[in-house]
């Protein structure tokens, strides 16, 4: 039959019939493929919102509509619908078979102007691959309430610590819901009932570690019901009374002697009446001395050291109130020092009336004298200052002239130096400024040991001529 051998024809239909089955699944994959695809597709959503009043009382309910729908305009039944105001979810609804959701709301107890209403749908487990979700449109809903008006005032705006002031007002427009005012001072929280009339009153106490300065007092209400809070700043200032030390000390004093410190505390906020009591604490050199007054005065008696060199000493003053109404104070003072027995040994005072002679006549050519050192015991009945300023002055020029040679040449004063000792050691390095400062150095001698009134003008010139031979 067709001339073909049946066994070659038995191969070619088995090969036929192979060819036609793996066409059918290929077929059947692609009808597989395609109704995958299909299931893929995606559909938008478009969902409505509607309230039955663009206002509302807080606390009300408020009835809402809306609908689901595809973008092809078919409804969308059996779909969550969540409602929310400000972000805050208030209800959810399911729509029904034509896509309809409705119900009603309850308004929060918000008290702002406007509050924005919307829905919103998220599709579910297997909604996912089929819709998109979708947000309605806003509502801008406007809230309904009472806002009272809390009017305050304080019997005093100055206060101290430890002290006491009333806080007074009357909270107007809250039909007399309000039964209770709050007021915040300092981090602490107070109450006090309002009156049916809407007065209230309240005492408040400053606490003793009250930080100065103004505070703010904020006195409030809270929300109740269709009331609003309220509230009204206040400001109060807590201060202490200012405290002054007046000291009287000597401008100079002498080493191995005794200085006497007197003083009291006054306030001028008191019309500088002393004050009452408290502690005196005074640091001078390497003491601290205490002293616990009542009535204000306080007095120090001060062993000046016989090591003490010559120099300005520091004395620092703190006045420490027992009481919490006053702000203490501290002062430092300077007090001129002079030890003869370590700063200062004795030239005789012939010496420099050779000096100043001779200079007037010859121009700084002095005539040198070997004259014996003699050990002058001072003691301390035998100290007087017939000049007392003057001597104070050239003293202060000639620990001037020291300073400006210890920082020009670089040689410092040893604790234990002499005028002679120190004017020897530097002598050679001053150059043309050492006339100047030996004569300088006569003169402090003369004006201490010698009672004898410097020449001030002279002292000044010396030291302006220091200053100018080292710059």
């Amino acid at each position: 039959m067709f001339g073909i051998h049946p066994f070659q024809l038995s191969n070619k239909v088995a090969v036929l019939k192979n060819l036609i089955e793996e066409y059918r699944t290929r077929l059947r994959q692609l009808l597989l493929e395609l109704e995958r695809l299909e299931g893929l597709i995606i559909l938008d959503t478009i969902l409505t919102l509607h309230a039955n009043a663009s206002e509302a009382p807080v606390g009300s309910e408020l009835f809402i509509f809306g609908t689901l729908n595809a973008e092809d305009g078919s409804p969308i039944a059996g779909k969550t619908i969540t409602v929310y105001l400000d972000d805050r979810k208030v209800a959810s609804f399911v729509t029904d078979r034509l896509g309809l959701f409705k119900g009603s709301i309850k308004i929060p107890y918000i008290y702002k102007p406007t509050i924005s209403l919307f829905a919103e749908y998220i599709p579910e487990a297997e909604d996912r691959g089929r819709f998109r979700s979708s947000r309605s449109n806003v509502i801008l809903l406007r809230l309904m309430y009472k806002v009272p008006i809390i009017v305050a005032w304080l019997n005093s705006s100055e206060v101290k610590p430890s002290d006491s002031f009333e806080v007074s007002g009357r909270i107007i427009g809250a039909d007399g819901i309000v039964k209770m005012i709050y007021v915040s001072f300092l981090g602490m929280n107070f109450n006090t009932n309002v009156s049916k009339s809407g007065f209230f009153r309240i005492i408040l106490g400053v606490p003793e570690n009250a930080p100065t300065g103004r505070h703010e007092i904020i006195v409030y209400s809270k929300p109740h019901a269709i009331i609003a809070p309220a509230s009204k700043l206040l400001e109060v200032t807590i201060f202490k009374i200012n405290a002054s030390i007046i000291v009287d000390i000597p401008k100079v004093v002498w080493g191995c002697c005794q200085m006497q410190v007197h003083g009291k505390i006054i306030s001028k906020e008191l019309n500088e009446h002393a004050l009452t009591s408290g502690t005196i604490v005074l640091e001078i050199f390497d003491k601290v001395l205490r002293e616990t007054i009542e009535g204000g005065d306080f007095s120090f008696d001060i062993s000046i050291p016989c090591y003490a060199p010559t120099g300005y000493i520091t004395m620092k003053i703190t006045y420490i109130p027992s009481s919490v109404v006053y702000e203490g104070e501290t002062i430092i003072e300077e007090v001129l020092l002079i030890n003869p027995l370590i700063a200062f040994v004795p030239v005789p005072i012939t010496v420099y009336f050779v000096i100043i002679t001779v200079n007037s006549l010859l121009k700084r050519v002095r005539a040198r004298q070997n004259v014996a050192s003699e050990t002058i015991a001072i003691e301390k009945s035998e100290i007087t200052l017939i000049h007392e300023k003057a001597i104070t002055e050239v003293t202060k020029i000639y620990l001037n002239a020291i300073q400006i040679i210890e920082d020009l040449i670089g040689v410092r004063r040893k604790r234990s130096d002499t005028i002679r000792e120190f004017l020897d050691r530097v002598g050679i390095f001053l150059g043309g400024a050492a006339l100047a400062f030996e004569e300088l150095s006569y003169m402090t001698e003369a004006a201490i040991y010698g009672e004898i009134e410097p020449d001030l003008e002279l002292a000044r010139h010396l030291l302006d001529q220091i200053l100018r031979w080292l710059t």
